[in-house]
């Protein structure tokens, strides 16, 4: 099924890896989203979370995402 909502739910560790094979074929980040199936304003933010786009790292960015949710009590 589509999420009807693609810019609210957090990234899965799978979408974080197409961003990060995006990013390797030097994607648009428009072509990103679609790749992803997350708006464009989703990916950008992504890419750019952990510094210089060219260091992406998926694992790190889950890893800091589900830090951040255990600091705040929040369950996956």
């Amino acid at each position: 099924m589509v999420n009807p909502w693609p810019c609210i739910n957090p990234l899965t560790i799978e979408e974080r890896r197409k961003i990060q094979e995006g990013l390797a074929l030097d994607l648009s980040y428009s072509e990103l989203a679609l790749h992803v199936g997350r708006c464009k304003s989703v990916v950008l933010r992504e890419s750019k979370r952990l510094g210089d786009i060219s260091d992406y790292d998926p694992d790190l960015a889950q890893e800091n995402f589900e830090n951040k949710m255990k600091r705040f009590g929040k369950k996956k």
